[in-house]
């Protein structure tokens, strides 16, 4: 683990975000694909939030639970601040499990927690956020129904629910406009 360079995150900083890049570390994990495979994935995470997400992957691969892929939203990212909402949903929409982005909270003017580097999505396809209506990402609309059993959801119960939980760090599945894909240190 080393710590972000301004050409790491080339695109999702940008001058005015709340954190400098000296204060981001990448954060290697190891992940059970959707194939069933070992892969490795980057999360450019804050310095603090290192070893509660390292700890929550830890305990996701013990578990098996398994996830789309992991890449820097950097990947996303077409730069300027109007790109900030089209980066967040080109990586949601690929069910890319992601955490830094200099952006705004969805529906929103304010920046969002990822922008601090201490929030994480995770399979958003299979765990959307729902708000005022909408599901985000649209393709993920089908899993709205937590009723439904599927490979890379989140619970209450999941491993990397409980360790984000003993960290003290909360999951967007309990807010009243449930936002499933989402851990944060903040809370928001």
């Amino acid at each position: 683990m080393r710590p972000v360079t301004r050409a790491d995150v080339r695109y999702s900083y940008a001058p005015g975000c709340p954190v400098a890049p000296r204060q981001l570390r990448k954060l290697r994990v190891s992940y059970w694909g959707f194939d069933g495979d070992v892969h490795r994935g980057t999360l450019i995470v804050a310095h603090w939030a290192v070893a509660p997400v390292r700890a929550a992957f830890r305990g996701a691969f013990r578990d098996r639970f398994k996830v789309r892929k992991i890449r820097p939203v950097e990947r996303y990212y077409r730069g300027s601040r109007a790109g900030m909402a089209k980066s967040d949903a080109r990586s949601m929409r690929a069910d890319n499990t992601s955490a830094f982005n200099c952006r705004y909270a969805t529906g929103s003017s304010r920046f969002s927690a990822h922008s601090w580097g201490d929030a994480v999505e995770v399979n958003p396809r299979e765990n959307p956020h729902v708000l005022g209506g909408r599901t985000y990402p649209p393709n993920g609309a089908r899993f709205a129904d937590r009723g439904r059993k599927h490979k890379g959801m989140l619970r209450a119960g999941s491993a990397m629910t409980k360790v984000m939980r003993k960290r003290g760090w909360t999951w967007g599945g309990t807010y009243r406009s449930p936002d499933y894909q989402h851990f944060s240190r903040t809370g928001r």
